[in-house]
């Protein structure tokens, strides 16, 4: 599953089910099904992945790459969910406040953390706030775990405030980083 905002949540329980088996459950019930035609455009990366590079990899390189994906897959699903899980139990301990539009996060339980989950720490705040995460990626993650782990005497401006995606402030203040929802465009 992954949010996408704070009323959708994107959920893909057949990912890991190859099509010819979904295709040949289908078969033996004798249930008809509809194709959506998007899924073969080639212009689209994902689908250029599936009908191009994957055959290749696995004509080429290795018969059994779709199966090391998979593996793969399940084994950084697992590690997301456990950083996931230590992300929510640092949120408990860091934010010293927060309501719908702000949230005041406590620096120094989070200076002898892991960068990683220091940016998971930010990513768990905004799923919390339902705050809009589609333009946030790695660049503004780590922008927020720079704010966080500067010191407080630190004078670059980027560490002090900025305004993220979605026109939430953060703004540094001492050892306490606060982030502000504008009103207007929850």
């Amino acid at each position: 599953t992954r949010t996408l905002g704070p009323a959708v949540t994107l959920i893909r329980p057949l990912l890991d089910i190859r099509r010819q088996e979904v295709l040949d459950y289908l078969g033996s019930l004798k249930q008809s099904f509809r194709e959506d035609q998007s899924n073969v455009d080639v212009r689209f990366t994902r689908n250029r992945n599936r009908h191009e590079l994957l055959p290749v990899l696995a004509r080429d390189y290795s018969p059994g790459v779709v199966d090391a994906l998979l593996r793969l897959s399940a084994v950084a699903g697992d590690a997301q969910r456990t950083i996931e899980a230590a992300a929510a139990r640092l949120v408990e301990r860091a934010v010293i406040g927060s309501d719908a539009s702000r949230v005041t996060v406590d620096c120094r339980r989070l200076a002898v953390e892991d960068r990683h989950l220091v940016r998971e720490v930010f990513v768990a705040i905004w799923r919390r706030q339902g705050w809009p995460q589609q333009d946030m990626g790695f660049a503004q993650w780590n922008l927020l775990a720079d704010m966080a782990l500067a010191p407080p005497e630190a004078r670059v401006s980027d560490t002090r405030k900025h305004v993220f995606p979605g026109a939430i402030t953060a703004q540094k203040q001492g050892e306490q980083l606060t982030l502000l929802a504008d009103s207007g465009h929850e």
